[in-house]
């Protein structure tokens, strides 16, 4: 500032001098061009003075001092960690709205395999039950006897009509042989048996 302040009355000095030293030129030049035209060049060498002080004052006008702002950077990162703490308490709620539906997911996936085992244990513990096919077609009949002698074949063939049950005699490999008619396969075990318990005789049931 004191330097600024120096510059300027030295300018000012100098403007001085140098208004007085073209009063002295335009006197003595007034002499032979005469007083006005020496007014005139007075006048406009004042103006380039002035000019000249005018160009020149701003540097002795003081410089502003410029303001440095301090940004405190804390409520920033104040910021970013209360926008973390938003985000895991986001977080943390989003897994525990999860969790339920995880749960119920296995209670139901529980359910459906004691379901599936309680099924299982039914089946295991039903009764297999064979379904015989009963034959229903007379492809059977009992052979009562075989006898050398076709009057002995003839006798048995009579006793057994007499009980009600219908035979006849064959020939068959060289002998005689006495069957009943053909049956069923139930008809002819059936008939075995009361062959076996009325008349004493036993007998094979044969297949055609």
């Amino acid at each position: 500032m004191e330097g600024n302040k120096k510059l300027y009355y030295i300018l000012m000095g100098a403007a001085v001098v140098l208004l007085t030293a073209s009063y002295g030129v335009g006197f003595y030049v007034g002499r032979d061009t005469g007083y006005s035209e020496a007014k005139k060049e007075f006048e406009i060498e004042k103006k380039k003075l002035l000019k000249t002080i005018a160009s020149l004052t701003p540097l002795s006008r003081p410089k502003p001092e410029e303001k440095v702002v301090v940004v405190n950077a804390k409520p920033e990162e104040k910021k970013s960690e209360e926008k973390k703490t938003q985000t895991e308490k986001e977080a943390t709620t989003e897994v525990k709205t999860v969790k339920p539906e995880t749960s119920e997911k296995k209670q139901n996936s529980a359910e459906k395999q004691a379901e599936i085992a309680k099924k299982e244990e039914k089946q295991i513990n039903k009764p297999s039950v064979k379904t015989e096919k009963v034959s229903t077609k007379k492809n059977y009949f009992i052979q009562v006897g075989i006898f050398r002698s076709e009057v002995n074949a003839k006798k048995l063939v009579k006793k057994l009509s007499q009980k009600g049950i219908p035979a006849t005699v064959d020939r068959w490999k060289g002998y005689y042989r006495v069957k009943t008619q053909m049956l069923t396969q139930d008809e002819a075990k059936a008939l075995l048996k009361r062959l076996k318990e009325e008349m004493k005789l036993s007998g094979i049931v044969k297949r055609r």
